[in-house]
C-alpha cells in the first residue's frame, strides 16, 4: 500500500467523544497501514461560522491552518456524531469554510466516513447527509463498508478498539478499502 497523508477529524467538539475514540481506532489502524497520519484536536472546528463578511476581509488565522492541514491530506478519516438526524454544526462549517479556499483542497481525494451515538441506531441518518455534502467537493468515498456504531457508552474496550468483533470488523475493512483505493489513485 502507498504511503498516503491521512488528517482524522472528529465532528465533535468534546474532548472525552465516542467520536475521537472511533477517530483514533481508525488512525491507528492507518498507522498500522503505513499512512502519516495526524488527528486534529478536539477543539480544532472551534473556528468562526462562515461569513463572506469575514471571509472578504482574508482567511482567520485557525482557518487557514486548517486549509493547509487539509491541502496536505490525501485521504480524511471523520468520525461524526449525529445531531438532529444530521451532520454536526462544527464538521459543515469546517466543510463549508474549506470549499471557498482557492484551490479547493478537497476535489480528488478520499474520505472515509464513519460515526457513533449514544443510540441503538448509530449516524444511519447523519451519513448520507454527510456523504452527498462530501461528495458535492468531489471527494471520493468507498461505497462500502459503512460503519454505523450504536450505543456508544459500551461500544470500546479499554484498549480503544470496538467491543463488538464485527464493528471492529467494519472499521478496518473501511479505513483499509479506502487507504487501498486512494493509492492506487496516487500511483
Amino acid at each position: 500500500m502507498a504511503k498516503l497523508k491521512v488528517l482524522g477529524i472528529s465532528g465533535s467538539l468534546r474532548n472525552a467523544s465516542f467520536n475521537r475514540r472511533l477517530l483514533e481506532a481508525a488512525a491507528g489502524i492507518a498507522s498500522e497501514a503505513g499512512s502519516d497520519v495526524t488527528v486534529l484536536p478536539p477543539k480544532a472546528l472551534s473556528i468562526p461560522v462562515y461569513d463572506a463578511d469575514i471571509e472578504a476581509s482574508g482567511l482567520p488565522p485557525a482557518v487557514a491552518e486548517l486549509a493547509a492541514q487539509a491541502a496536505e491530506a490525501e485521504v480524511f478519516l471523520i468520525a461524526s456524531p449525529e445531531y438532529n438526524y444530521s451532520v454536526p454544526a462544527p464538521l459543515k462549517n469546517w466543510i463549508d469554510w474549506l470549499s471557498r479556499v482557492k484551490p479547493n483542497p478537497f476535489p480528488g481525494k478520499y474520505a472515509a466516513i464513519m460515526g457513533v451515538s449514544g443510540g441503538p441506531m448509530g449516524t444511519i441518518r447523519m451519513q448520507p447527509h454527510l456523504r452527498q455534502i462530501l461528495e458535492s467537493q468531489n471527494l471520493l468515498l468507498v461505497s462500502q463498508p459503512q460503519l454505523y456504531v450504536p450505543n456508544g457508552e459500551t461500544a470500546f474496550l479499554p484498549d480503544g478498539s470496538l467491543a463488538d468483533p464485527s464493528l471492529q470488523k467494519f472499521l478496518k475493512m473501511l479505513v483499509e478499502k479506502t487507504l487501498e483505493t486512494a493509492g492506487k489513485l496516487k500511483a
